[in-house]
């Protein structure tokens, strides 16, 4: 969180982060379980050299999310 806030790093990817967590399970559909950091990596990887920009906006749209009561559509 050093690196990814007071540091600015944009290339940081805090898969042990709760909230982070949380956000992805709610956005992929994922369930917590062991392999959970796993597949947070491979798709965070398409992501880089900005997953520390995708995670700021990861954490702002569950707050934004929760305070309107918005959920995304179920994938088919």
């Amino acid at each position: 969180m050093i690196l990814l806030f007071t540091l600015e790093r944009h290339d940081i990817f805090p898969t042990g982060d709760y909230q982070l967590k949380k956000a992805m399970c709610e956005a992929y559909h994922l369930e917590e379980n062991k392999s959970l950091e796993g597949k947070m990596e491979a798709i965070a990887s398409k992501w880089s050299p900005y997953r520390g920009v995708a995670c700021r906006y990861l954490w702002r749209w569950r707050v934004t999310a929760k305070k309107s009561g918005i959920t995304l559509a179920d994938p088919a």
